[in-house]
């Protein structure tokens, strides 16, 4: 995607630095990243981390990737967790991809470029 001049926002729950190994293990080129913890420790929200990782406030959590896309202009958005959905503004389809399915979507992504 990138390639052919679309911007790619990688957007995450997840520190960056934890995210980008992933990322970058499924080679997926981007132009942009987006962490909520990143964000919102940048912004001083209230969280705190617990062995299964970061907590806040669930509506600050659940908004914050709707809002991101909001703020940034984005079309559309692949997400591995329907709660997000109703946070998304109407200008940006929501598209639910399976956990298990994601090598192959990643790999049907690719294809249509």
């Amino acid at each position: 995607m990138t390639s052919k001049g679309y911007e790619v926002h990688i957007i995450t729950g997840n520190e960056w630095d934890l995210a980008k190994i992933k990322v970058e293990r499924f080679n997926i080129s981007y132009t942009h990243h987006f962490s909520i913890v990143d964000y919102h420790r940048s912004l001083g929200t209230p969280m705190r981390k617990l062995e299964t990782g970061w907590w806040m406030d669930y509506d600050v959590w659940d908004k914050s990737k709707g809002d991101y896309c909001a703020r940034e202009g984005i079309a559309i958005h692949f997400d591995n967790d329907l709660k997000y959905a109703n946070w998304f503004p109407d200008n940006c389809t929501f598209v639910l991809v399976k956990k298990q399915g994601f090598e192959k979507f990643v790999s049907f992504w690719e294809s249509l470029l």
